[in-house]
């Protein structure tokens, strides 16, 4: 950090893949010493290709790997989630969600796509959910994995992408099939693309028709929408009293009221070179990707 010097270049490419027919949208994150991302497809699925999390030792090595819809004659199952990184517990186990699978036939054995999926350390599944519907979420492009898992502090997640569905799980047991604990639907009107924000029992979604906040109720199991920001639909963060979030539409970032989601102050970025900008916060200073700068602002 003190130079930019080098410390490691190491091919990180899972075994057998096709490098044209995926991409490296997902951001890193660290687990006890490995640098664990994901792999996914072009836009429109294009050639073929499998979902991956890789795990790359800190100081370099043999790689660890999980692959989506690896059964014969399977593809697809990408792990994207909107630019977002994998959540890692405290115990080290992976939570992360993948796309749309290659597989549209209700009869056919569940391929790990459009699923929440949760690892161990060593990328080894540990249990899953994936809608009833998934198959057809499969053949009607409805990732369930473009955005990431949000884990709650009262071991409850909640998790939604492009059906405009939005489901509560189990941290302890996901539940399979249709194993969610409660479900809301029509609350967003379009995609959610990318990471969401935690504030207790309030989870803030990346909707691209605006920042959208869900409440959670843990008994009975529940969620409500709570309001949904006129303003930005980027990937939010909750930062100095306030949920943040940039429209890479117009180029603005919005600090949003986290009670009623009404725009309290707003900054022009310019154009967005990406679809899910997301901000970020550190040394006292709040900062935003431009198109080929970074703004930075201070409290």
């Amino acid at each position: 950090m003190a130079s930019g010097a080098v410390l490691l270049r190491q091919d990180a490419d899972p075994p057998g893949i096709t490098t044209r027919a995926a991409l490296q949208r997902v951001a890193l994150t660290l687990d006890d010493g490995e640098v664990v991302f994901g792999y996914g497809g072009n836009d429109g699925d294009c050639s073929s290709y499998h979902g991956w999390v890789v795990a790359v030792p800190e100081g370099g090595g043999a790689l660890l790997t999980y692959e989506a819809d690896s059964g014969p004659g399977e593809d697809q199952g990408a792990v994207w989630m909107g630019g977002a990184a994998p959540e890692v517990e405290a115990d080290g186990d992976i939570w992360l969600a993948s796309g749309n699978g290659s597989v549209t036939n209700a009869g056919h054995a569940y391929d790990d796509s459009d699923s929440v999926l949760e690892l161990s350390p060593s990328l080894g599944l540990l249990h899953y959910f994936a809608p009833s519907q998934w198959a057809s979420d499969n053949a009607h492009d409805r990732d369930l994995g473009s955005s990431s898992p949000a884990l709650l502090p009262d071991g409850l997640v909640v998790q939604a992408g492009k059906s405009d569905t939005a489901y509560l799980l189990s941290q302890t047991a996901l539940g399979g099939v249709g194993g969610q604990l409660a479900e809301l639907g029509s609350f967003c009107g379009n995609d959610v693309d990318g990471g969401s924000a935690v504030v207790g029992s309030v989870v803030y979604l990346p909707c691209l028709n605006g920042v959208t906040a869900l409440g959670v109720e843990a008994s009975p199991a529940g969620l409500r929408q709570l309001w949904q920001a006129a303003g930005a639909g980027g990937p939010p963060i909750v930062a100095g009293g306030f949920v943040w979030s940039i429209s890479a539409g117009n180029g603005e970032l919005d600090a949003l009221n986290p009670s009623n989601g009404s725009v309290v102050q707003r900054f022009t970025l310019g154009p967005i070179a990406n679809h899910f900008p997301t901000p970020s916060v550190g040394d006292g200073r709040l900062f935003a990707p431009g198109t080929n700068r970074v703004f930075a602002y201070s409290g």
